[in-house]
């Protein structure tokens, strides 16, 4: 395959946000735990997602009231999660 014809092949890029939801559930525990960067770095290699997959995935999750950052003090729409800053999260059992 050239570059023309990879440049123009059709790939469906659509996440199915359920699969990556059921993704940080199973990486998530009901104890608070810390994600960095390593973390972060592990889970995009795993799933092949981008990263801004992963934070509208939490997002959903904190809005179904099935995950918390326990280190968040303020609403944060898009990056709910600041791997830099190691916060905590947690899996709320329902």
């Amino acid at each position: 395959m050239d570059f023309i014809e990879a440049e123009t092949t059709n790939i469906d890029d659509t996440v199915d946000m359920e699969t990556v939801k059921q993704y940080w559930l199973d990486k998530l525990s009901s104890v608070p735990g810390k994600f960095g960067i390593e973390d972060l770095a592990n889970m995009l290699e795993e799933s092949n997602w981008f990263e801004k997959d992963l934070q509208q995935a939490f997002n959903e999750l904190i809005d179904e009231g099935r995950a918390v950052n326990i280190d968040k003090h303020n609403k944060r729409p898009i990056n709910p999660v600041h791997f830099d800053k190691n916060e905590r999260l947690q899996r709320i059992e329902q």
